[in-house]
């Protein structure tokens, strides 16, 4: 709705927007110039972004697998609610093949072009210290990863500490005050969240098969990050940036595991995990709700506006604490 918000001030030309990152600004501008109306353009997007996937899963050795992981941990969440954050990701995963490749000029250059539509891809820098093929890296990493999760968790209660930084100071007060709002407790947000478990197996389980290929190593750091990432509410979207790098981790080994009615027992308990993880949606009652009606590319300024006023009412039914303008 935030999105619809801004699309309608580019239309009008006065342009008030609730991101600071141009990217996503400039597409809609070029957007309107070119007469495109807002499910028009949201339609392009999403284009965009599946291009950008059908591109990263079709080299892999195992393309199907390759997109159902993506699919089941980015669909509902980047691709469909966190837009920017979804599109940044998108144009991340050129980045994610160049380097697994060894090409990190290539890699450089594609984490800040995306970074221009969510300041968080930065985050992506932290794979140049997960490429690692041995014990050893594999240590170095976790703990590199732990420090680094713990400054962040402790920048949520001390904001004040960032709040000179350009872009990223304004962003960890505005969660720090809405956590505070919340004052969600840390152990019961942990112990709450279904997905801490499911990452946690999912560590173990791909730590205690990492020596049967040697690329396996990445895939158990990129999982203990996606650990670590649930241990705050507003560390969760620093996870969904190394999905990628697992699915291009296990990408061999699944390979070795058999296909279809010949597949091995441990590749049959990797897929039911992350079938799991697509089932998230089915846990919020507000994502349930929502999802129930939608909009199309032919969905007119009426129809727009009705959606507005259902997802307004699911989310005053569910939540006190809302940041959605309209809604308001």
């Amino acid at each position: 709705m935030n999105y619809y918000d801004t699309f309608l001030d580019v239309q009008a030309g006065t342009v008030e927007t609730f991101f600071t990152e141009p990217g996503y600004l400039i597409l809609m501008e070029v957007s309107n110039f070119l007469g495109l109306n807002f499910p028009q353009f949201s339609a392009c997007v999403t284009i965009l972004m599946y291009m950008s996937i059908y591109s990263f899963c079709n080299k892999m050795e195992n393309p199907n697998l390759a997109f159902f992981t993506l699919y089941s941990f980015l669909s509902f969440f980047m691709l469909t609610e966190q837009i920017r954050q979804g599109l940044a990701l998108c144009i991340l995963l050129f980045g994610v093949y160049a380097l697994y490749y060894g090409r990190t000029k290539r890699f450089i250059v594609i984490v800040l072009i995306s970074s221009l539509f969510h300041i968080s891809a930065v985050m992506a820098f932290l794979f140049l210290f997960i490429r690692g093929t041995s014990e050893k890296g594999l240590y170095k990493f976790t703990l590199a990863a732990s420090i680094f999760v713990v400054a962040l968790l402790y920048s949520l209660y001390h904001p004040e500490l960032f709040s000179s930084l350009p872009l990223i100071g304004p962003k960890v007060a505005a969660y720090a005050r809405l956590s505070e709002e919340k004052d969600v407790g840390f152990w019961s947000y942990v112990l709450g969240s279904r997905l801490v478990f499911i990452y946690l197996f999912l560590y173990i389980f791909l730590f205690s098969v990492r020596k049967s290929e040697r690329s396996i190593y990445s895939g158990v750091g990129a999982v203990f990050v996606l650990f670590l990432s649930r241990l705050s509410p507003y560390l969760v979207r620093v996870g969904y940036y190394f999905v990628p790098y697992l699915v291009i981790s296990v990408d061999r080994y699944m390979t070795t595991q058999g296909r279809g009615l010949y597949s091995k027992l441990n590749k049959l308990v990797y897929i039911s995990v992350i079938f799991m993880v697509a089932t998230i949606p089915a846990w919020n009652p507000v994502y349930w709700q929502g999802s129930k009606t939608f909009l199309t590319i032919n969905s007119d300024v009426s129809e727009i506006n009705k959606e507005i006023t259902r997802k307004c009412k699911i989310l005053h039914e569910n939540y006190d604490h809302i940041v959605i303008m309209q809604c308001l």
